[in-house]
């Protein structure tokens, strides 16, 4: 069950991604920067309104966004259609990534890997930025090269996944996106 629940989640999130690159080909004109540029300006922006006030959990817009990432997908499936060459690209990239993660899902204390897991935990609760760091309370967490972890913690809220669930989702995003 918990397999199946993980298959409907990665389904949405690569919706949801699908959806924002539609809606952003129509500013940028440009499939291939839409699809790497429309995640990072949504992050940003939900980066700065973070820092004036906290939002919480997001778990309650995804079922919004999703329906509006499916409209825009049958909607404009022909602009799909002429792009499959691009989104075939992200999906093999992100399922080589995710078999890669499912085979290795440790999050062991080498490298940044434990440290990674500290800054999305220290993320997830939604609070107003900076938030208190999980490993030193009550300090704020306040390093200058975390945004990739906002943004992870971000896709976690709105999908209502837990910080493990959302730091291996977030690395296969990351990496397909590369």
């Amino acid at each position: 069950m918990n397999y199946l629940f993980q298959i409907m989640t990665i389904g949405l999130i690569l919706l949801n991604l699908t959806g924002l690159t539609l809606a952003a080909k129509r500013l940028t004109e440009s499939y291939e920067l839409a699809k790497i540029a429309a995640p990072i300006a949504l992050c940003l922006g939900m980066f700065f309104i973070e820092h004036i006030v906290g939002l919480g959990s997001l778990f309650w817009l995804w079922p919004l966004t999703t329906a509006a990432s499916a409209y825009l997908v049958v909607t404009r499936r022909a602009v799909l259609f002429i792009h499959w060459k691009v989104e075939a690209v992200f999906i093999v990239g992100f399922t080589y990534v995710l078999l890669w993660r499912y085979a290795f899902p440790d999050i062991d204390p080498s490298s940044e890997r434990l440290t990674n897991l500290h800054f999305i935990a220290s993320y997830m609760p939604g609070t107003t930025l900076p938030p208190v760091d999980t490993w030193l309370p009550p300090y704020k967490l306040d390093f200058y090269y975390t945004f990739q972890h906002y943004s992870a913690a971000l896709m976690g809220r709105l999908f209502g996944l837990d910080v493990g669930m959302t730091y291996n989702a977030a690395f296969c995003v990351i990496y397909a996106l590369v």
